[in-house]
């Protein structure tokens, strides 16, 4: 897949008011979506999110997301949180509907392989955050992963903390919505606190079978803010 430089703007592209578009006609909180998109660096033309917002979908109820573990956050905790957990699911269950759609063809498309991202060559740079939580650990092919397979919820974990990091991170920036949705080009939508080029290619790294040993390591705290903390202190073996 190949796109076009300068990438448009997401209400600029057939995909993005056609999604909105799609939720308002299942009385679905269309600001929520918006404000979900602006949260994770949404791919302007909604390329696979279909899926991005199925893992999400099982991530907003994981634990890192309950009550006691987000108490460190800001409003969006009380004010779109719960919104969301009401309408992630709803794309998984439209999705043969929506993805004959107008502009959103790509929102359902599958990988080619293994080792195939959907992002890839479609600027996936634009949306490291979003590329991000597309992935699932190699080990599972549905979200949430099974209690019993510890590196696979481990994985899971991380995607969750990533989430709410770029959540609050969003809310705190000093461009907000109305500028993410006219963002043009193939930069990142304001980096907050730093571009996400970064750890969004690292955590797309760790579900590959060569970094279990390395996820292994990683802090088994349900709280974000503590995960964090703790990860500064743990001597990674690679």
């Amino acid at each position: 897949m190949r796109l076009s430089i300068p990438l448009q703007a997401p209400l600029q592209t057939a995909a993005y008011p056609s999604l909105m578009d799609w939720a308002k006609s299942r009385d679905a909180d269309v600001d929520c979506l918006r404000h979900l998109t602006w949260r994770i660096g949404a791919h302007p033309h909604l390329i696979a999110h279909e899926r991005v917002f199925e893992n999400l979908s099982a991530i907003t109820s994981s634990s890192p997301l309950s009550a006691e573990n987000v108490r460190w956050a800001s409003a969006w905790k009380d004010d779109e949180l719960p919104h969301w957990r009401k309408l992630l699911p709803k794309f998984s269950e439209g999705r043969q509907h929506i993805g004959k759609l107008k502009g959103l063809e790509l929102f359902v498309v599958e990988p080619a392989d293994a080792r195939d991202h959907p992002f890839l060559g479609a600027h996936i740079d634009r949306s490291p955050i979003a590329a991000a939580l597309w992935n699932r650990h190699h080990s599972v092919a549905d979200y949430p992963p099974p209690t019993e397979n510890s590196v696979a919820q481990t994985y899971f974990r991380l995607q969750a903390h990533l989430f709410c990091a770029y959540a609050e991170a969003r809310g705190r920036a000093r461009q907000g919505l109305t500028e993410f949705e006219m963002h043009v080009g193939a930069k990142e939508f304001a980096p907050v606190p730093i571009g996400a080029g970064p750890v969004g290619r690292t955590v797309r790294e760790f579900s590959l079978p060569a970094y279990d040993d390395l996820l292994l390591q990683l802090p088994e705290i349900e709280s974000t803010v503590d995960f964090a903390l703790a990860l500064l202190d743990v001597p990674l073996d690679c």
